[in-house]
């Protein structure tokens, strides 16, 4: 998959760094540099999944088998929402700003990185590359120059703001016993580490809802989950086994340093001591992966959730949840972090790891929306009694014949002259570049040029425009970002935007207006 993701990092022009994390384990990192003076943003996402379809319950389910398929708008796969799904929206999302002429004043950068998931080597019977996990990509990454101010990780978090999520501890706790033949046995079964074991996992119970209640974050309690528990031989169960592990997952609150939480379970397990003083009680803390969290009015979550509301109608909502992230291991370098993608929920029993092909392009065109860096703006807006499929094609269909000032203010602007029966929106298309046309929804043009000249060609750099017509239910809005990266250019381009920008916000609200009229009539 590193070569894969290698390769279409290569075709889009970014300068690529391949990080030989450990062999056939690698970071693919994509750069796209910007003009200079913004901030930086990284899109991080994990190649290595949680599973490999090879185990005896998904041998035989499609959707966990690293061939994809497409089936009733969804598109199913090993790790397509854990989460390859979010590598496609980062990829698309750029190409598409560089396929617009987009230039940025910040850096962007696309990691691909190896080993998020969460597991971890145990000596002696679980070591090597596969079992190494926990961010180990992430921070290789980040001990090898691929830093930022920011990142976006597009976990499956269903199209919420993940604003903090839990970090873990994993905890070893040992009893011991005689191993002894089952002839000579009698009378001593209490003595078995098995048999010992069932007090302490009685007693990690017990204790369980203490701790989920001291570790409470974000509106939701903590949690602790019996994740296994080895002891004996099988191929010989004629002897009583001289040890009995138990392996508990403790998750621990951001807000909670770890050093602090690993003394409050060594305390727990003195304590366990103390009362079971025969039962040989071990413990081994194993795993220290901390949480993460970033602030409610942070500017890239104030950037998304605008963004979002563009495509969605609506703000995202936001969340706290008890999974682990790289955004762990990126905060510890100050790239303020976030969490933020599609998802469909738990895997299809019958069919599958899966996600929703419509909700991963709209996650790419809030990615797409985002990133951009506009010195200067507009937007309006205007209510509308309908829904928006009514109103985008009212939209679409409004003529010059409707808004005859529009038709004269383009004349002005030596424009041509436009017949009465032409479409308004129609007439923009072949002006600029169409990057999205979604009928029902809207559309979005990209537009470059010396705006400031009437007519000829200066030396000087052109502007870059995007320009949005959105429909919605209840709303027609309609945006105008314009990006000029060259200071001489923008000099100029301030001077021509503070004369033009009261009549470019009348025409864009007469036509909002007219479409109102048109779509309320049909309604």
């Amino acid at each position: 998959m590193g070569e894969r993701v290698r390769d279409e990092l290569d075709d889009m022009g970014l300068q690529v760094q391949w990080q030989e994390v450990e062999e056939g384990r690698p970071n693919v990192v994509g750069l796209w540099e910007g003009a200079g003076g913004g901030k930086s943003l990284m899109f991080n996402g994990h190649m290595d999944t949680s599973y490999s379809g090879r185990e005896p319950w998904l041998a035989g389910i499609r959707g966990f088998q690293p061939e994809g398929f497409v089936q009733n708008g969804r598109v199913y796969g090993l790790g397509i929402s854990n989460m390859k799904g979010a590598l496609a929206c980062y990829l698309e999302a750029v190409r598409a700003l560089r396929d617009a002429g987009v230039r940025l004043r910040g850096d962007v950068m696309i990691a691909c990185v190896a080993g998020e998931i969460e597991k971890t080597q145990w000596y002696p019977d679980f070591v090597g590359s596969e079992y190494r996990g926990y961010a180990s990509g992430s921070r290789f990454l980040t001990s090898h120059g691929a830093v930022t101010d920011m990142c976006v990780l597009g976990e499956p978090t269903e199209q919420k703001v993940v604003l903090g999520h839990y970090g873990s501890i994993w905890m070893r706790i040992s009893t011991s016993g005689p191993f002894i033949h089952t002839a000579f046995s009698e009378g001593r079964r209490d003595e078995t580490s098995i048999v010992r074991m069932r007090d302490v996992l009685d007693a990690v119970l017990e204790f369980a809802p203490e701790w989920e209640e001291r570790t409470a974050y974000g509106g939701k309690r903590g949690i602790v989950n019996i994740g296994a528990i080895s002891g004996g031989f099988a191929w010989r169960v004629s002897r009583t086994p001289h040890r009995t592990d138990l392996f508990v997952d403790f998750r621990v609150p951001p807000t909670m340093p770890m050093a602090e939480a690993r003394v409050a379970l060594g305390d727990f397990v003195r304590r366990l001591r103390e009362q079971f003083p025969d039962h040989g009680i071990e413990s081994e803390v194993y795993v220290t992966a901390p949480g993460s969290e970033i602030a409610e009015d942070h500017p890239l979550v104030q950037a998304i959730d605008d963004a979002h509301e563009q495509v969605f109608g609506a703000k995202p909502e936001r969340d706290t949840v008890r999974w682990f992230s790289d955004a762990s291991a990126l905060t510890r370098y100050g790239i303020e972090s976030v969490n933020y993608g599609t998802s469909s929920g738990l895997p299809d029993p019958e069919l599958g790891e899966n996600l929703d092909v419509d909700g991963l392009v709209k996650i790419a065109t809030v990615y797409d929306t985002y990133l951009p860096a506009y010195e200067f703006s507009t937007r309006h807006e205007v209510a509308v009694a309908a829904d928006a499929e009514r109103a985008d094609r009212a939209l679409r269909e409004v003529t010059f014949k409707e808004v005859p000032l529009v038709r004269a203010l383009l004349f002005a602007r030596g424009l041509g002259i436009r017949r009465g029966t032409d479409n308004v929106l129609a007439t923009m298309a072949p002006r600029g570049s169409v990057l999205e046309d979604v009928p029902g929804e809207g559309m979005v043009v990209s537009l470059s040029g010396q705006f400031w000249r009437l007519r000829g060609r200066g030396l000087e750099a052109p502007a870059k425009a995007v320009v949005e017509f959105r429909a919605r239910p209840g709303a027609l809005t309609t945006e105008t970002r314009v990006h000029v990266p060259d200071p001489v250019s923008r000099h100029k381009f301030r001077r021509y935007w503070r004369v033009v920008r009261p009549f470019s916000g009348l025409i864009r609200l007469l036509v909002l207006r007219a479409a109102k009229r048109r779509a309320e009539a049909a309604a």
